[in-house]
């Protein structure tokens, strides 16, 4: 009775099993099924590929998440709306000044010139900006951390390569690429600098990245390498 042999042989063109681009020299293999993926995708998609696969994903020696995972990109909309708060409390203390010390605010406006008032009340108006673009950034602070809590616990994320660029005009934009020859989609995503964290604009070269929302309107989260950040908040236009 004859015998089937199974011999395995690699193809030229072997592909990620997670995001489905050539592999290079960062693949690692699963050690129950021997899928083979980026290291950067299996890191980011936190298990095997592999349907039905309960393996250790995780390559030996390799870091786990990092604490910022869950955490990352909450963490600037806090320091955002801190910063709205002081501004507010400032914007509010000036404007009040005449309901709060009538007294001293009459005497000042009598001692003062034509000039000083002028400025006094240039400074009064901005102040009044100030404390409006607070209060709206305060209002609006509850909503974007619902709407990124549900786009992170109910949106699968999409793999792309990832690049930062600075244009001409100091703005910072995030280049996402299915492939890193050119010949798949690429977008450009304006990256809003109140919200991303400072390891987001120091990105060097090309990063294997885990998007959330990048075709929905509002939030957009990438995940890199275990840490996660924001970088387009609530009204923002999808990626074309």
């Amino acid at each position: 009775m004859g015998r089937f042999m199974l011999i395995g042989r690699r193809s030229q063109r072997e592909r990620c099993a997670i995001c489905h681009d050539t592999l290079g020299e960062q693949e690692t293999a699963c050690a129950g099924c021997g899928s083979k993926t980026h290291a950067d995708c299996r890191r980011e998609l936190g298990r095997c590929a592999t349907l039905g696969c309960a393996a250790e994903v995780a390559p030996p020696g390799a870091a786990g998440p990092r604490a910022d995972g869950r955490t990352g990109p909450y963490s600037r909309i806090i320091i955002r709306a801190a910063a709205a708060t002081v501004a507010l409390a400032m914007g509010l203390v000036c404007l009040l000044w005449p309901v709060l010390s009538w007294g001293s605010f009459s005497a000042a406006v009598r001692g003062a010139s034509l000039g000083s008032l002028a400025l006094g009340a240039a400074y009064s108006f901005a102040m009044f900006v100030i404390s409006s673009l607070a209060a709206w950034t305060l209002v609006r602070t509850p909503s974007l951390i619902l709407a990124v809590k549900r786009l992170l616990d109910s949106t699968e994320p999409v793999a792309l390569w990832l690049s930062v660029q600075k244009s001409e005009t100091g703005v910072f934009h995030a280049t996402l690429e299915e492939t890193l020859n050119g010949s798949g989609k690429s977008v450009s995503l304006p990256i809003d600098a109140s919200l991303a964290p400072e390891w987001v604009f120091a990105l060097a070269g090309h990063h294997r990245a885990m998007v959330f929302g990048l075709e929905t309107a509002g939030p957009c989260v990438l995940g890199v390498d275990g840490r996660l950040a924001l970088v387009r908040g609530l009204g923002s236009r999808p990626a074309s």
